[in-house]
């Protein structure tokens, strides 16, 4: 049987005009939805990452944070030493020990990424309030010690035993026998000058500070060390009688060229300082029998230089031993306001004693 077209299908309307099918409609959901996950996909794995790193970052944050405080238990008060030519690796682990950081392994990463980890200073510390690793290592980096450093001014020409008196009158708890001990080696080359201490300070780093200030401030002398002749040892001695002897740096030259033609001239120096040194007593307060004391330092029994510095002088009359005045005078005195006399010969000398003395 012939099927009649309809007027709607004769204008050219098809049959896939007509109501679309249930599957197709299925079809064309999955499509889109396929079409969707396309376009979103690689957003939701971006954001998944995003997520991960804000993670790690705040993760990190926290774990930097913990690094950086203080650690339950600072060592408030505590004082902390550094000593010298002790490594980072020593400080830091240390200072994790006890209580000031929380980490050693970090403190060492600041400091060689700050380019600081050569450049910590040795001494002692005190932290009188928590605080952070990178305030620490700023701390020991510029010397701030947070102690109140004791003024300690030692006299020219003081001797050992008179720096131990000092030393141990302004530091509580100084050990004077053993600086003294220790410090025997050193007579003459301990530099007279006004330091700046910790209370804590040992006789060792006393020792060590003034030898260093002794080195530094002689060094601007060295050439001229080398072309006197003598050898630093004798220049010091010498300074050391002069600084006794001399009071102005007038009379210093004088005296200093009076003691070198002496030495020159095999005749001997009779210092009366040496019994300061000796026998603690002064010029006036001498006897027969003092002078006659057996010691290599008796520069009235024995020719020469005595056996070492009688005591450690200061910079103007170690100049003053190298820069002696010529003067046609072997002797010399010195009154009770102390103006000096000079002698040509004994003669002279005996008659300057007469009226000055």
């Amino acid at each position: 049987m012939i099927k009649h077209l309809t007027n709607k299908e004769e204008e050219g309307g098809g049959l896939d005009d007509g109501p679309m099918t249930i599957e197709e409609n299925e079809l064309g959901q999955i499509e889109q939805e396929s079409d969707l996950s396309r376009r979103t996909g690689p957003l939701q794995k971006i954001n998944v990452v995003v997520a991960i790193f804000m993670a790690l970052v705040a993760g990190g944050t926290l774990f930097l944070v913990l690094l950086i405080s203080p650690p339950k238990g600072f060592a408030v008060n505590n004082i902390f030493r550094v000593h010298e030519g002790e490594s980072v690796r020593q400080i830091g682990e240390r200072l994790h020990d006890e209580g000031f950081i929380r980490s050693s392994m970090f403190f060492r990463a600041v400091l060689r990424l700050s380019r600081n980890d050569t450049r910590l200073l040795s001494g002692d510390y005190i932290f009188t309030e928590p605080i952070r690793t990178p305030t620490v290592i700023s701390r020991l980096v510029n010397g701030v010690s947070g102690i109140t450093a004791v003024r300690v001014t030692i006299p020219e020409g003081s001797s050992n035993r008179e720096i131990a008196d000092i030393l141990e009158e302004k530091l509580p708890d100084f050990n004077r026998a053993l600086f003294f001990s220790l410090a025997r080696e050193h007579e003459g080359y301990l530099f007279p000058d006004t330091y700046f201490l910790s209370p804590r300070e040992t006789p060792e780093d006393v020792i060590k500070r003034m030898r260093q200030n002794f080195t530094g401030r002689l060094s601007a002398l060295a050439r001229e060390i080398e072309a006197s002749g003598h050898d630093l040892g004798d220049v010091v001695t010498m300074a050391s009688l002069i600084e006794k002897e001399a009071g102005d740096a007038d009379s210093r030259t004088l005296v200093s060229g009076i003691l070198w033609k002496r030495l020159d001239q095999d005749i001997p120096l009779q210092v009366d300082a040496v019994f300061l040194y000796l026998l603690g007593k002064r010029s006036d307060e001498l006897t027969e029998d003092d002078l006659n004391t057996d010691s290599p330092y008796n520069t009235y029994r024995y020719a020469g230089l005595p056996a070492g510095p009688i005591g450690n002088p200061g910079l103007a009359a170690i100049e003053s031993a190298l820069r002696p005045e010529k003067s046609p005078y072997l002797f010399y005195l010195s009154d009770k306001d102390g103006g000096f006399h000079y002698a040509i010969d004994f003669d002279e000398h005996k008659r300057n004693k007469q009226l000055h003395l």
